[in-house]
């Protein structure tokens, strides 16, 4: 049974990715309760969406609540701080966190009778913007189930990966090869420049043949343009860099080549690329 649109559904988080979400599921017919500090993402809502004090407020007046924040711990302190308001109400975790971290939720948000299921989002700005992300979800399959017209307003496909909290494992599972992947492209770039050959040819090249997909395929013209406006902010890759690290440390797994890739994206965010898309780390691999 699909949700009926007299449904209130809260997103806690209007950044880059939050609000293009919130922008969908509006368009889906849904009503939704937001709230913010900026006065310009205020002013953007205000005749979209119902307009809450706080991120408490959107707790106690949505039926279903998408956190789209860029740490565990802001999310932990608000859903601390909303205590008994969470009976009743589902929480959706959207956002990257560690899977330790998202066991603790769902232990604090049982307690007072909420009920909480990961929903994570693989995708960058764009996508979001698209209402083409890749959701991995745990939890419930039935409550999952019933959120299908919500899902489709703002993703093309939803994963289930079973118990809490398996969908924030592969979430970091599928970062770690994606981080990999950045990382190369901008290593092999700056290795084409640096013997001379054009941008333009190589990266037609890599997208003629065995090597071309869609993750190199969205950073090309922005490679061209020397555009580094964040799709993906380098600061928040390298925040999950560390969750995949101590992750692996908990397994006992070796990360070679990955640990190596922590080092590089670590010199860029303490250089000042942090608030910059990860195809800046090109700047770093100028400077060796």
């Amino acid at each position: 049974m699909n949700l009926s649109k007299d449904t209130k559904i809260g997103v806690i988080g209007l950044g880059s990715m939050g609000q293009p979400i919130a922008d969908n599921i509006i368009k889906a017919g849904f009503q939704v309760v937001v709230s913010s500090r900026t006065k310009k993402t205020l002013d953007y809502f205000k005749n979209k969406a119902i307009i809450a004090d706080s991120p408490i407020d959107v707790i106690e007046q949505a039926d279903i609540i998408l956190f789209v924040l860029p740490t565990n711990k802001e999310i932990e302190e608000i859903v601390s701080a909303a205590n008994k308001r969470l009976k009743n109400k589902t929480l959706l975790n959207l956002s990257t966190i560690s899977p330790k971290s998202s066991v603790e939720l769902n232990k604090i948000i049982k307690k007072f009778r909420g009920e909480y299921v990961e929903c994570l989002i693989s995708g960058s700005r764009k996508p979001a913007i698209d209402g083409t992300l890749l959701l991995l979800t745990a939890g419930s399959t039935k409550k999952l189930d019933s959120f299908s017209d919500l899902f489709n307003s703002f993703s093309r496909k939803t994963v289930h990966c079973g118990k809490i909290p398996n969908a924030s494992k592969m979430k970091l599972a599928n970062n770690l090869l994606l981080i990999t992947m950045f990382n190369g492209l901008m290593e092999t770039v700056n290795f084409a420049r640096q013997i001379g050959l054009k941008e333009k040819e190589y990266l037609e090249m890599i997208d003629s043949g065995p090597m071309s997909n869609a993750v190199f395929k969205s950073k090309y013209q922005k490679i061209l343009d020397n555009d580094y406006s964040a799709q993906a902010p380098l600061r928040l890759v390298y925040k999950d860099t560390r969750l995949i690290c101590d992750l692996a440390n908990e397994y006992g797994i070796s990360l070679p080549l990955f640990t190596n890739h922590r080092k590089l994206l670590k010199k860029g965010f303490d250089s000042g690329l942090g608030d910059l898309d990860i195809i800046s780390i090109v700047k770093e691999l100028k400077n060796r």
